[in-house]
C-alpha cells in the first residue's frame, strides 16, 4: 500500500483488499487506522510517525484487525517515498501474513513449555546428557534429580560421564549404545549413592534426542527390593515349614503302620489280619502322597502318574503277586492338589486290592489303570482281566468297607462310577478338575 504522510492511503493493492476485507475504493483516502488499525497506530512507535521522523526503514512484527473484527499477525515493513529532490511525498508499507506461522508457533512454544513442566516436575530423576566429542557432558537435570541427590547433582554440572562413571564402564557403555544406535534402552541396575551412604537399586533409562542429547531418567526400586527380598524370604521359610511338615505327616502315618504291624503278630484270625492288612495299604496310600509332596519342588502338586506307579507296585508287593500278576499303568501327565489325590490315590488302592484278592482264583492275570483328561475332566479306569464281579451284586450298596469307600470318595470327588462286567470288571469313575 501507498500512503500519504497524513497517513491516508493513496493506492492499495489487491492482495491488501482481500487480506483487509475491503475494497481498493473504500480503502482510498481513508485513514490507515480506520482501516487497519494495530496495536502501535496513536503511538510514538507508529510506523509512519518514525518514518516521517528521518527513519529510512521500519520493519516489526504486528497484529491488526480487519474489517470484519478478525484479527491478523503480519510482518510489517515502511520505508519513505520522496521525490527527485529528496523530499518525502509519502510512505510504502508491506504487509505479510504470518498468522499461521503464529498459531504454530505458540503451539510449539505451549507445547515446550508443557515439557518444561513435565520434566521438571515430574517424580522420576531425569538428567541431560550431552555429546562432547568422544564422551557426554551433564547439561542439566530436574527437580527429582536434585532431590534424590541431595542438591549434590548441581555441583556435577559439566562434568564428564567418562568422569563421573569412571568405576562403571558398563554405563559408558550403555550411552555409547543409546546415542550410536539412537535406541532406548532400559535395564536394571544397583549403583551406591555416596549422598545417601548405600547402594540402591533403579530401573534406569537411555533415550536418545537429537541432535545430540541422551536423556537418563531413574526410577528408586530400593523399597521395592527389599520388600521382595522380605517376600521370598518369608515363602522361603513357608516351604520349608510346609515341607516339614508333609514330612512330620507321612512319618506319622507310617509310624501308625507300624503300630499295626506289631499287632498283627498277636492276631492269630485271618479275617481281622486281612483287616489290618488293608487299614495298612490304605494308610501306606495316603503317606505315599505326602511323601510325594515331601519330596517334590511343587509342595501344592504331585505328580499323579508318578504316584500311580509306586502305588500299584507297592500292592503287588504287599500281596506277594509280583510274579504272577501283569500290571499296566496308562496314566497321562497330570498334577493334582492334596484334596484330589488323597481320594484318587485311595479309590485306586481299594480297586487295585480288590482285584488281588478276587479276580484270580488261579492266581495268575492282568490289571491296568488308567487315567486320561477328556474336556475338563478325569477318567478314571482300573480293571482286570478276572472271573468278573456277579451280576448279583450291585456294588453301590454293597456291604463290603472298600466299595463302600469307593462310592464315598467319589461323591466326594463330584464323580460319577460306572462297572462293566464284559470281560473281567472294569470301574470307570468320571469326575471334573477345573477347579484343581
Amino acid at each position: 500500500i501507498q500512503l500519504q504522510t497524513e497517513c491516508m492511503f493513496l493506492r492499495v493493492n489487491d492482495t491488501f483488499s482481500k487480506m483487509v476485507g475491503v475494497s481498493k475504493e473504500e480503502a482510498v483516502n481513508k485513514k490507515c487506522y480506520e482501516v487497519f488499525e494495530g496495536s502501535l497506530c496513536h503511538t510514538p512507535s507508529c510506523p509512519l510517525r518514525r518514518i516521517m521522523n528521518g527513519e529510512k526503514y521500519v520493519e516489526f512484527d504486528s497484529v491488526k484487525k480487519r474489517r470484519d473484527g478478525s484479527l491478523i499477525s503480519c510482518i510489517v515493513t515502511a520505508k519513505p517515498f520522496k521525490d527527485s529532490n529528496g523530499n518525502l511525498l509519502g510512505i510504502i508499507e508491506h504487509f505479510r501474513d504470518i498468522t499461521d506461522r503464529k498459531i504454530g508457533e505458540n503451539k510449539l512454544r505451549e507445547s515446550e513449555e508443557r515439557w518444561k513442566a513435565l520434566y521438571k516436575h515430574i517424580p522420576v530423576p531425569v538428567y541431560i546428557w550431552e555429546k562432547n566429542e568422544n564422551s557426554f557432558i551433564l547439561t542439566g537435570y530436574n527437580d527429582a534429580a536434585f532431590s534424590i541427590t541431595n542438591g549434590k547433582v548441581k555441583e556435577c554440572l559439566g562434568k564428564s560421564a567418562d568422569e563421573f562413571y569412571r568405576n562403571r564402564p558398563d554405563i559408558i557403555e550403555d550411552f555409547r549404545v543409546c546415542y550410536d544406535e539412537k535406541k532406548i534402552i532400559r535395564k536394571e541396575m544397583d549403583y551406591y549413592y555416596a549422598t545417601q551412604d548405600k547402594v540402591m537399586h533403579f530401573i534406569v533409562g537411555y533415550a536418545f534426542a537429537p541432535p545430540d542429547l541422551v536423556f537418563v531418567y531413574t526410577q528408586d526400586i530400593t523399597e521395592l527390593k527389599e520388600i521382595q527380598s522380605k517376600l521370598e524370604k518369608s515363602l522361603s521359610e513357608k516351604e520349608i515349614l510346609l515341607k516339614e511338615v508333609h514330612h512330620r505327616v507321612k512319618n506319622n502315618l507310617q509310624i501308625i503302620s507300624s503300630l499295626l504291624n506289631l499287632q498283627k503278630s498277636y492276631i492269630k484270625d485271618d479275617t481281622t489280619l486281612n483287616f489290618l492288612n488293608d487299614s495298612q495299604n490304605r494308610i501306606k496310600t495316603m503317606a505315599l502322597i505326602y511323601e510325594k509332596l515331601y519330596q517334590s519342588e511343587d509342595l501344592v502338586r504331585i505328580d499323579f502318574s508318578e504316584y500311580v506307579r509306586s502305588l500299584v507296585s507297592h500292592l503287588i508287593r504287599s500281596y506277594g503277586s509280583a510274579d504272577r500278576i501283569k500290571l499296566k499303568v496308562d496314566v497321562d501327565d497330570v498334577q493334582l492338589n492334596i484334596d484330589m489325590a488323597i481320594p484318587c490315590g485311595l479309590i485306586i488302592n481299594e480297586l487295585v486290592s480288590n482285584s488281588l484278592k478276587h479276580a484270580f482264583p488261579d492266581g495268575k492275570g492282568e490289571i491296568r489303570v488308567e487315567m486320561h483328561r477328556n474336556n475338563g475332566e478325569l477318567r478314571l479306569v482300573v480293571s482286570d482281566n478276572g472271573i468278573g464281579m456277579s451280576e448279583k451284586i450291585y456294588f453301590q450298596k454293597i456291604d463290603t468297607l472298600g466299595l463302600q469307600l469307593v462310592n464315598t470318595l467319589a461323591n466326594q470327588l463330584s464323580g460319577s462310577i460306572k462297572l462293566h462286567r464284559e470281560e473281567g470288571t472294569e470301574f470307570e469313575i468320571t469326575f471334573p478338575v477345573s477347579n484343581n
